[in-house]
């Protein structure tokens, strides 16, 4: 008989805790499974972030259904009464507990087997290389024993805490909440003991000092002492639950079955402020369905929204360590606060009563959201207030504020669709990470256009919510409102994506099949006889930063191995096969106190010093100024018979003339021009040598890279630039791709060909073609309209 009972309070919890089971493996699958299409096992770039997203999967998911079975298993059946059931039948204290215990245990068991197995699969696919990679950086699975041990007893006293608190408190939401800071709680305290045991206070390294055996003794002691001692104080509160009184622990006050109140005849007076009102006024339907959703809940729905806009502030205004725990208890608020959304009727059904009352679907539904999402008002209100007392980039307050927004939307769909009310609780945490997961490839590639295109979800959601409201409140959850569920749902995540691909296709400029083949078949002029081949040293520093920091300039003033500077700068002056061989450009602009603007505290010095110290800054800038000029003719030469990269071209003729422009506007007389300012800028080149080198280099360049699309589709247009490829669809940005630079050479040509100057449309397809960096210096074209200002000056 014994045997029986056992059997079916199983089955019956098992039953209970089932659609958090299924969850947790469809979960686990579905973010290994976009872990897997995102990161390929062979990537060796992005190893670090697939071994981190999946060791995440294999801890999170497990604890949270340590987290969440608890308040299934025991405040659920409390709300819907089987737990007072349950004690009119035949069955002890120690059965149901034992049952409850049983199934949470072997629950969690099996899903550390089904997340370790996938897990080991990530490691077990990639390559030898990858796994090396991921070693040398400490990303790899580790398998030993310490850290899967320490893992399965943190789960272990996880679920065992969260069923004390459980059975302590009756509410499940109040015994959720509860069980983080338990957890601190006894994680330092736990932590202090052994600290002082093996006397570790003072560091991490004298845990090394300790044998292993003793130090294994020891942890295998402390550990099971600590599961023991909570499994002793879950045993002690689950017979006070289930074989005491129906008392609540915390006022330690039998509740009495009959009231003295019963014989006393009613009071003309109503006991709550919104009784007294009734006896004057009829309330409004609005009005009466937002007291009956808000009056099971209210005190912990402010207490939470507390909690969650002061944490919120807090991550705003602390620094970034600081402000990530900030940031996860608001999560976890936000969660729980739009899990309330549908929690109340949810509970016994209560919905049901709303059905045949003869009340519009709109207004339940609309008064079901309403207290939730002013809630989420007023947290994102606190967040948006903290901004303005610190510096925050605008983009990361629209990502948070689109976190906030979709997340509400999402949650409150999962809260209404919940098969079990505490579910709603638990799910949303792992609908939003997947919804998360599942927009991760916009918005890495698109940014901020992905976030605008995620909003369009907002209104599927609401919809969703408001066209399954029929079937929710006549409690009518079946198959067919599961499916609705996951089509709207499925909806939400794929309208955006089918958007911004679709506004991405219909943007793709129109194919020139003829243009290209004439620029393919394009050969370059001879090179005259009597101009040598030159060979070009590009600059260290590829990047203009560089050449506007003041710190790294000096960094070229101070280092002992560039000294004879003058007898390598006359080498160079005097170089004709050679271009930045003995000299490099840092160097030059590190001795041009001009140069950058608002930078170089030279520049004041310059300006405020004597008219001697002047002249000698304006003699030393000019002799820079000449190399400069030199090396950008000589660069130009090159690049007008195709002997020039692109790269160099940017890098060395146009920064050069560029500085250069910035230095004479420095030292320019309006009234008249100095004869040795006057022969600088006679060094300038023609319009024509200008024009026809940045032609030829560009088309020589284009022929290259088509010329390598047979070996390697993804390489870049020109030397030293990258291009970024989206996770999906990767086709499509390629094609667009090639597309803009096609349109981007063919503006070049029409533009330069009639003037030197540029227009809004080259600097648009540059910027599409992922050329931005490439034609930096002609895409800004910083220094032709002043070059030409210069020359009408020195006329």
């Amino acid at each position: 008989m014994k045997q029986k009972v056992m059997q079916r309070l199983i089955w019956k919890d098992a039953r209970t805790i089932s659609p958090l089971f299924y969850a947790m493996v469809i979960a686990i699958l579905a973010f290994n499974g976009l872990i897997a299409l995102y990161f390929p096992a062979d990537d060796l770039s992005d190893a670090r972030e697939r071994f981190q997203l999946a060791r995440s999967v294999w801890i999170l998911l497990p604890n949270l259904l340590a987290f969440g079975a608890p308040a299934m298993l025991i405040g659920g059946e409390e709300e819907s009464g089987s737990l007072a059931w349950l004690r009119t039948l035949p069955a002890s204290w120690i059965s149901v507990s034992t049952s409850k215990l049983v199934v949470a245990f072997t629950g969690l068991a099996a899903l550390w087997a089904f997340s370790s197995f996938l897990y080991w699969l990530h490691a077990a696919i990639s390559p030898e290389n990858v796994i090396e990679h991921a070693k040398s950086f400490g990303f790899a699975p580790d398998w030993s024993a310490p850290a899967v041990l320490t893992q399965l007893c943190f789960s272990a006293a996880l679920l065992l805490t969260s069923l004390c608190l459980s059975y302590f408190f009756r509410s499940p939401i109040n015994a959720l909440l509860a069980v983080l800071p338990a957890m601190v709680l006894f994680t330092v305290v736990f932590v202090n003991i052994e600290s002082y045991l093996f006397e570790t206070r003072g560091g991490i390294s004298r845990w090394r000092q300790i044998p292993v055996q003793q130090l294994w003794a020891a942890l295998s002691f402390s550990g099971t002492v600590f599961l023991v001692t909570l499994g002793l104080l879950h045993q002690w509160i689950a017979r006070r639950r289930l074989a005491g009184p129906e008392e609540r622990i915390l006022r330690r006050r039998v509740e009495q079955s009959v009231s003295v109140e019963a014989f006393r005849p009613p009071s003309p007076y109503m006991s709550t402020w919104y009784g007294a009102s009734l006896a004057h006024c009829r309330p409004s339907k609005t009005g009466a369905l937002l007291w009956q959703t808000t009056r099971p809940y209210l005190g912990s729905l402010l207490v939470l929204t507390v909690i969650a806009a002061f944490s919120i502030s807090l991550a705003v205004l602390a620094p970034r360590s600081s402000g990530e725990l900030a940031g996860l208890i608001a999560g976890l608020a936000c969660f729980t606060i739009v899990g309330m959304t549908f929690y109340g009727d949810s509970v016994r059904n209560r919905c049901v009563f709303l059905s045949d009352r003869g009340i519009s679907n709109s207004l339940i539904w609309r008064t079901r959201l309403i207290p939730t999402a002013a809630s989420f008002a007023l947290i994102i209100a606190a967040m948006l207030l903290s901004a303005q007392f610190t510096w925050r980039p605008t983009n990361d307050l629209f990502f948070v504020l689109t976190l906030l927004v979709v997340g509400y939307c999402l949650c409150q769909l999962v809260s209404q669709w919940a098969p079990r009310p505490v579910f709603s609780f638990l799910a949303g945490p792992i609908f939003g990470m997947l919804a998360i997961l599942a927009f991760m490839p916009l918005y890495d590639f698109y940014r901020e256009g992905a976030l605008l295109a995620v909003w369009l979800a907002v209104p599927i959601l609401l919809f969703a919510s408001w066209q399954l409201m029929p079937h929710w409140v006549s409690g009518s959850k079946q198959q067919g409102y599961t499916l609705r569920f996951t089509g709207y749902l499925l909806a939400a995540l794929i309208v955006p994506h089918l958007v911004i691909y679709g506004i991405r296709a219909a943007t793709i400029p129109a194919d020139d099949p003829q243009w290209r083949a004439r620029v393919l078949a394009f050969d370059m002029p001879s090179r005259p006889a009597d101009l040598p081949l030159v060979e070009i040293f590009s600059p260290r520093s590829a990047h203009e930063g560089i050449l506007y920091s003041y710190y790294s300039l000096e960094h070229y003033l101070e280092r002992q191995q560039y000294e004879n500077f003058e007898k390598r700068f006359e080498q160079e002056m005097a170089a004709t096969d050679s271009v930045g061989n003995h000299v490099r450009m840092e160097e030059i602009v590190a001795r041009m106190p001009s140069w950058p603007h608002g930078i170089n505290t030279a520049r004041t010095i310059a300006h405020s010093g004597t008219g001697r110290k002047r002249m000698f800054h304006r003699d030393s800038e000019l002799r820079m100024a000449r190399l400069l000029l030199k090396w950008s003719r000589m660069v130009r030469e090159q690049a007008q018979y195709g002997d020039a990269t692109l790269e160099q071209l940017n890098e060395i003729a146009e920064m050069g003339e560029h500085i250069v422009t910035v230095v004479l506007e420095d030292h320019l007389d309006p009234k008249s021009v100095n004869p040795e300012i006057q022969e600088v800028i006679q060094m300038f080149p023609s319009d024509d040598l200008v024009v026809q080198s940045r032609l030829n280099t560009l088309i020589r360049s284009y022929q290259d890279y088509r010329r390598r699309r047979g070996i390697s589709p993804l390489a870049a247009f020109a030397r030293g630039s990258s291009v970024d490829r989206p996770l999906i669809l990767p086709w499509l940005e390629d094609l667009r791709r090639d597309r803009f630079i096609d349109q981007t050479i063919r503006l070049a040509e029409q533009n330069w060909r009639n003037r030197p100057a540029i227009d809004a449309d080259f600097v648009h397809s540059a910027h599409q073609a992922n050329l931005a960096m490439t034609l930096d210096g002609m895409i800004r074209n910083r220094a032709s309209a002043k070059i030409e200002s210069l020359k009408k000056s020195g006329r």
